[in-house]
Protein backbone atom coordinates (compact mmCIF):
# COMPACT_ATOMS: atom_id res chain seq x y z
CA UNK A 1 0.00 0.00 0.00
CA UNK A 2 1.06 3.59 -0.50
CA UNK A 3 2.10 5.74 -3.42
CA UNK A 4 5.39 6.10 -5.18
CA UNK A 5 7.52 9.14 -4.57
CA UNK A 6 6.14 9.79 -1.09
CA UNK A 7 8.80 9.73 1.61
CA UNK A 8 7.91 8.35 5.02
CA UNK A 9 8.11 11.31 7.42
CA UNK A 10 10.24 11.10 10.51
CA UNK A 11 7.38 12.54 12.52
CA UNK A 12 3.89 11.11 12.40
CA UNK A 13 5.39 7.60 12.44
CA UNK A 14 2.91 4.78 11.72
CA UNK A 15 3.81 2.57 14.69
CA UNK A 16 2.78 4.25 17.95
CA UNK A 17 2.49 2.21 21.12
CA UNK A 18 -1.10 1.19 21.75
CA UNK A 19 -2.99 2.31 24.85
CA UNK A 20 -4.39 -0.19 27.36
CA UNK A 21 -8.11 0.32 28.09
CA UNK A 22 -9.87 -0.86 31.27
CA UNK A 23 -13.48 -0.16 32.25
CA UNK A 24 -15.45 -1.06 35.38
CA UNK A 25 -19.25 -0.78 35.62
CA UNK A 26 -19.27 1.82 32.85
CA UNK A 27 -22.69 3.13 31.80
CA UNK A 28 -24.34 6.22 30.38
CA UNK A 29 -27.81 7.70 30.31
CA UNK A 30 -28.60 10.73 28.18
CA UNK A 31 -30.57 13.49 30.00
CA UNK A 32 -34.28 12.72 29.96
CA UNK A 33 -33.81 9.17 28.65
CA UNK A 34 -35.85 6.44 30.42
CA UNK A 35 -32.97 3.95 30.41
CA UNK A 36 -29.22 3.65 29.96
CA UNK A 37 -27.86 3.87 26.43
CA UNK A 38 -25.41 1.11 27.43
CA UNK A 39 -24.15 -0.74 30.45
CA UNK A 40 -23.05 -1.21 33.02
CA UNK A 41 -20.17 -3.02 31.32
CA UNK A 42 -16.76 -4.27 32.39
CA UNK A 43 -14.08 -4.91 29.79
CA UNK A 44 -10.40 -4.61 28.97
CA UNK A 45 -8.54 -4.10 25.71
CA UNK A 46 -4.84 -4.90 25.61
CA UNK A 47 -2.43 -2.36 24.18
CA UNK A 48 -2.53 -2.71 20.40
CA UNK A 49 -5.63 -4.92 20.52
CA UNK A 50 -8.95 -4.72 18.71
CA UNK A 51 -12.30 -4.65 20.50
CA UNK A 52 -15.50 -4.89 18.47
CA UNK A 53 -18.65 -3.26 19.89
CA UNK A 54 -21.49 -5.43 18.63
CA UNK A 55 -25.24 -4.99 18.93
CA UNK A 56 -28.38 -3.65 17.26
CA UNK A 57 -29.03 -0.01 16.45
CA UNK A 58 -29.79 1.92 19.61
CA UNK A 59 -27.78 -0.32 21.95
CA UNK A 60 -25.26 2.41 22.80
CA UNK A 61 -22.22 1.64 20.65
CA UNK A 62 -21.66 5.30 19.71
CA UNK A 63 -22.41 6.41 23.27
CA UNK A 64 -19.73 4.04 24.55
CA UNK A 65 -17.20 5.38 22.03
CA UNK A 66 -17.98 8.93 23.19
CA UNK A 67 -17.47 7.86 26.80
CA UNK A 68 -14.13 6.24 25.96
CA UNK A 69 -13.08 9.47 24.27
CA UNK A 70 -13.83 11.43 27.43
CA UNK A 71 -16.53 13.49 25.69
CA UNK A 72 -19.26 12.37 28.11
CA UNK A 73 -19.35 11.28 31.74
CA UNK A 74 -21.45 8.99 33.89
CA UNK A 75 -21.30 6.08 36.34
CA UNK A 76 -18.38 3.70 36.35
CA UNK A 77 -14.64 4.12 35.99
CA UNK A 78 -12.35 4.16 32.98
CA UNK A 79 -8.57 3.84 32.85
CA UNK A 80 -6.18 4.40 29.95
CA UNK A 81 -2.73 2.93 30.57
CA UNK A 82 -3.65 2.77 34.25
CA UNK A 83 -4.59 6.47 34.54
CA UNK A 84 -8.24 7.30 35.24
CA UNK A 85 -9.84 9.10 32.31
CA UNK A 86 -12.85 11.37 31.81
CA UNK A 87 -13.77 14.88 30.65
CA UNK A 88 -11.24 16.42 33.04
CA UNK A 89 -8.37 14.53 31.43
CA UNK A 90 -9.57 14.95 27.84
CA UNK A 91 -7.22 17.85 27.12
CA UNK A 92 -4.22 15.83 28.32
CA UNK A 93 -5.09 12.57 26.57
CA UNK A 94 -7.18 13.80 23.64
CA UNK A 95 -4.24 14.18 21.26
CA UNK A 96 -3.41 10.50 21.75
CA UNK A 97 -6.85 9.45 20.45
CA UNK A 98 -8.53 9.44 17.09
CA UNK A 99 -12.34 9.47 16.82
CA UNK A 100 -14.03 8.57 13.54
CA UNK A 101 -17.68 9.61 13.32
CA UNK A 102 -20.18 7.38 11.53
CA UNK A 103 -20.85 10.32 9.21
CA UNK A 104 -17.35 11.37 8.06
CA UNK A 105 -18.58 14.90 7.29
CA UNK A 106 -18.79 15.47 11.06
CA UNK A 107 -14.98 15.30 11.22
CA UNK A 108 -13.97 17.05 7.98
CA UNK A 109 -13.47 20.78 8.41
CA UNK A 110 -11.24 22.28 5.70
CA UNK A 111 -11.94 22.69 1.97
CA UNK A 112 -9.15 20.61 0.40
CA UNK A 113 -8.21 17.01 1.12
CA UNK A 114 -4.54 17.53 2.06
CA UNK A 115 -5.38 20.60 4.13
CA UNK A 116 -7.86 18.70 6.27
CA UNK A 117 -5.45 15.80 6.85
CA UNK A 118 -2.62 18.22 7.70
CA UNK A 119 -4.72 20.18 10.20
CA UNK A 120 -4.25 17.68 13.05
CA UNK A 121 -0.43 17.52 12.76
CA UNK A 122 -0.36 21.33 12.60
CA UNK A 123 -2.43 21.53 15.78
CA UNK A 124 0.00 19.07 17.37
CA UNK A 125 2.88 21.49 16.75
CA UNK A 126 4.40 20.43 13.43
CA UNK A 127 5.52 23.10 11.01
CA UNK A 128 3.27 23.64 7.99
CA UNK A 129 5.72 21.93 5.56
CA UNK A 130 6.19 18.94 7.89
CA UNK A 131 2.44 18.66 8.51
CA UNK A 132 1.83 18.59 4.75
CA UNK A 133 4.50 15.90 4.37
CA UNK A 134 2.80 13.77 7.01
CA UNK A 135 -0.60 14.35 5.38
CA UNK A 136 0.64 13.29 1.95
CA UNK A 137 2.26 10.19 3.43
CA UNK A 138 -1.02 8.97 4.95
CA UNK A 139 -3.04 9.88 1.89
CA UNK A 140 -0.64 7.70 -0.12
CA UNK A 141 -0.94 4.84 2.40
CA UNK A 142 -4.70 4.89 1.86
CA UNK A 143 -4.42 5.16 -1.91
CA UNK A 144 -5.74 8.72 -1.97
CA UNK A 145 -2.75 10.59 -3.39
CA UNK A 146 -4.61 11.43 -6.60
CA UNK A 147 -7.22 13.28 -4.51
CA UNK A 148 -4.75 15.38 -2.50
CA UNK A 149 -5.81 18.71 -4.07
CA UNK A 150 -9.49 17.85 -4.49
CA UNK A 151 -12.26 19.76 -2.71
CA UNK A 152 -13.75 17.51 -0.05
CA UNK A 153 -17.24 18.49 -1.22
CA UNK A 154 -16.51 16.76 -4.55
CA UNK A 155 -15.70 13.37 -2.98
CA UNK A 156 -17.93 10.33 -2.63
CA UNK A 157 -18.95 9.27 0.87
CA UNK A 158 -16.43 6.41 0.77
CA UNK A 159 -13.63 8.77 -0.24
CA UNK A 160 -14.61 11.17 2.56
CA UNK A 161 -14.51 8.33 5.06
CA UNK A 162 -11.01 7.36 3.89
CA UNK A 163 -9.83 10.99 4.09
CA UNK A 164 -11.20 11.26 7.64
CA UNK A 165 -9.26 8.11 8.56
CA UNK A 166 -6.09 9.56 7.03
CA UNK A 167 -6.57 12.64 9.20
CA UNK A 168 -6.72 10.46 12.32
CA UNK A 169 -3.68 8.37 11.42
CA UNK A 170 -1.65 11.48 10.59
CA UNK A 171 -1.65 12.34 14.30
CA UNK A 172 -0.04 9.01 15.32
CA UNK A 173 -2.87 8.13 17.75
CA UNK A 174 -2.42 5.47 20.40
CA UNK A 175 -6.16 4.76 20.65
CA UNK A 176 -8.54 4.70 17.68
CA UNK A 177 -12.29 4.93 18.35
CA UNK A 178 -14.03 4.08 15.08
CA UNK A 179 -17.78 4.27 14.50
CA UNK A 180 -18.66 1.97 11.57
CA UNK A 181 -15.39 2.66 9.70
CA UNK A 182 -16.19 0.23 6.87
CA UNK A 183 -19.74 1.40 6.15
CA UNK A 184 -18.95 3.48 3.04
CA UNK A 185 -15.90 1.58 1.72
CA UNK A 186 -15.76 -0.94 -1.09
CA UNK A 187 -14.25 -4.41 -0.59
CA UNK A 188 -10.74 -3.45 -1.69
CA UNK A 189 -10.63 -0.39 0.59
CA UNK A 190 -11.99 -2.43 3.51
CA UNK A 191 -9.21 -4.98 3.20
CA UNK A 192 -6.63 -2.22 2.77
CA UNK A 193 -7.86 -0.47 5.90
CA UNK A 194 -7.78 -3.64 8.04
CA UNK A 195 -4.24 -4.37 6.88
CA UNK A 196 -3.18 -0.82 7.71
CA UNK A 197 -4.79 -0.83 11.16
CA UNK A 198 -3.39 -4.26 12.06
CA UNK A 199 0.14 -3.03 11.40
CA UNK A 200 -0.33 0.43 12.85
CA UNK A 201 0.15 -0.27 16.55
CA UNK A 202 -2.76 1.71 18.00
CA UNK A 203 -5.42 0.07 20.13
CA UNK A 204 -8.72 -0.03 18.21
CA UNK A 205 -12.28 0.03 19.55
CA UNK A 206 -14.69 -0.37 16.66
CA UNK A 207 -18.47 -0.12 16.53
CA UNK A 208 -19.58 -2.52 13.83
CA UNK A 209 -22.51 -4.44 12.39
CA UNK A 210 -20.05 -6.70 10.54
CA UNK A 211 -18.02 -8.56 13.19
CA UNK A 212 -17.58 -11.52 10.86
CA UNK A 213 -15.63 -9.41 8.38
CA UNK A 214 -13.25 -8.20 11.10
CA UNK A 215 -12.80 -11.69 12.51
CA UNK A 216 -12.10 -13.16 9.09
CA UNK A 217 -9.66 -10.54 7.82
CA UNK A 218 -7.98 -9.08 10.92
CA UNK A 219 -4.25 -9.86 10.99
CA UNK A 220 -3.24 -8.14 14.22
CA UNK A 221 -1.04 -9.69 16.89
CA UNK A 222 -4.12 -11.01 18.71
CA UNK A 223 -7.66 -11.95 17.59
CA UNK A 224 -10.46 -9.37 17.84
CA UNK A 225 -12.35 -9.42 21.13
CA UNK A 226 -16.14 -8.87 21.02
CA UNK A 227 -18.12 -6.73 23.47
CA UNK A 228 -21.85 -7.41 23.06
CA UNK A 229 -24.29 -4.61 23.86
CA UNK A 230 -28.07 -4.90 23.99
CA UNK A 231 -30.87 -2.38 24.06
CA UNK A 232 -31.75 -1.28 27.57
CA UNK A 233 -35.49 -1.55 28.17
CA UNK A 234 -35.71 -1.27 31.96
CA UNK A 235 -35.03 2.08 33.69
Amino acid sequence: MGGRGVTKPEEGAPHPKGMRVSAHQLSHRWPGAPHNSFGPVDFEVAAGGLCMLIGPNGCGKTSLLLRLAGLTEGPGRLWLDGAEHGPKTFKKLGAAMGFLWANPDDGLLLPLVWEDVAMGPCNDGLSAPKAKEVALYWLAKLGLEALRDSPICSLSMGQRQAVALAGLLARAPRLLLLDEPLSHLDEAKRLQLLELLAGHGATCVVATHEPGFWQQHWRGHSPPSPLYLSKQEVP
